[in-house]
């Protein structure tokens, strides 16, 4: 990228802020009139020329007025842009949000793509952390009726899973508490494959009930057959949440998408619709964000995808380094405000990462 002047950086930096706050072509004489620049109108015109046979900005029409250009918004994000915090008071009103809703991750995800959506005025994603295999942290068994019982799965991940159990036969509320007090101990740690291997020790003093892969030898007792059901049940919970990985991106933000002129087309809107609606979309820029550091930001045709050309997206990933983590996102025209949306992610992902660690531990 070629060095420009100050004088050429002051313009830039002045159209770029006057378009993504009007959505309107800057022309030289607002430049002259916001710009506090002690030369002649003439001499900006000339820089804004210049500006424009670089590939800063350009003509959107016959208008007067210049917009940035992707590579204007790239040289203003990487050279120009001054950081815009998050004040502390609307940092605390939303650490107070995320405290309110339940301990599960499930549930901050979908509050951290809405405030993201509400904090930039765009489109807004999270993911659950990826992992390469979900490990059980914690179960429980409640009667629903004598034959059935309500499985609840923590995951070392933060994740929670429910699933009413057929339990074959009827099993009293305590014997049922004894019986999830066991798999607990068992399967604490463990993933479906290996929840599926390990053997449940009994507590009547007889052999361990058989494993999910063990055939022949004596005839199941029903005991052991209520063991397996259950066993079951939490190894196929825990092989969904593996399926899921990325295909699990929440959206939020489509009103608030509404509002930029941008999207006045209807069917600009619907393009966005459907481009957050097929799972795998934004699936390898996810994935790089998890191997990123900081917040990336790929503008306009610098995305590889076609679809996602006329949108900038702005990723960034949490959770503790070295270990599974999760995918924040903003989408939304190139004009959009990158000092906010930087801030905003910034925030929202030290935020997530601090919740994650403390419903780890």
């Amino acid at each position: 990228m070629e060095q420009l002047t100050p004088r050429q950086q002051a313009i830039l930096k002045l159209i770029v802020a006057e378009y993504v706050s009007s959505a309107r072509p800057v022309g030289s004489d607002t430049v002259v009139e916001k710009g506090g620049l002690k030369v002649s109108p003439a001499t900006i015109r000339s820089a804004m020329a210049a500006l424009e046979s670089g590939g800063y900005i350009y003509h959107p029409h016959t208008s007067a007025g210049r917009v940035p250009s992707d590579r204007g918004y790239r040289f203003f994000v990487e050279r120009l842009m001054d950081p815009a915090p998050v004040p502390e008071e609307e940092q605390a009103t939303i650490s107070h949000q995320f405290h309110q809703v339940e301990l599960a991750l499930d549930e901050w995800i979908e509050l951290a793509a809405s405030i993201l959506a509400q904090m930039t005025h765009n489109a807004a994603l999270a993911t659950l952390p990826v992992t390469k295999e979900a490990r059980l942290r914690h179960l429980e068994l409640f009667s629903v009726q004598p034959k059935l019982a309500l499985l609840v799965l923590v995951m070392q991940e933060g994740l929670i899973r429910k699933q009413i159990v057929n339990l074959g036969e009827p099993v009293s509320e305590e014997d049922l508490t004894r019986l999830a007090r066991r798999l607990d101990e068992a399967f604490r740690g463990r993933t479906a494959q290996e929840i599926e291997l390990t053997p449940v020790p009994r507590d009547d003093g007889m052999p361990p009930a058989q494993t999910a892969g063990e055939v022949g030898g004596a005839p199941a007792d029903p005991k052991t057959e209520i063991v397996d059901r259950v066993r079951r049940a939490i190894a196929g919970l825990m092989r969904a949440v593996d399926e899921q990985s990325l295909k699990n991106v929440i959206y939020d933000g489509i009103t608030q998408l509404l509002n930029q002129p941008e999207f006045a087309d209807v069917s600009r809107l619907r393009q966005f619709i459907e481009l957050s609606e097929r799972s795998n979309s934004m699936g390898n820029l996810v994935l790089s964000a998890l191997t990123h550091e900081g917040v990336s930001l790929i503008i306009g045709e610098e995305n590889t995808s076609p679809e996602l050309r006329n949108y900038s997206v702005a990723l960034t990933r949490y959770g503790a380094p070295g270990e599974p983590g999760g995918v924040l996102g903003i989408i939304g025209p190139t004009r959009m405000r990158y000092d906010r949306a930087v801030s905003s992610l910034r925030f929202i992902a030290d935020l997530m990462t601090k919740l994650w660690a403390e419903i780890k531990e």
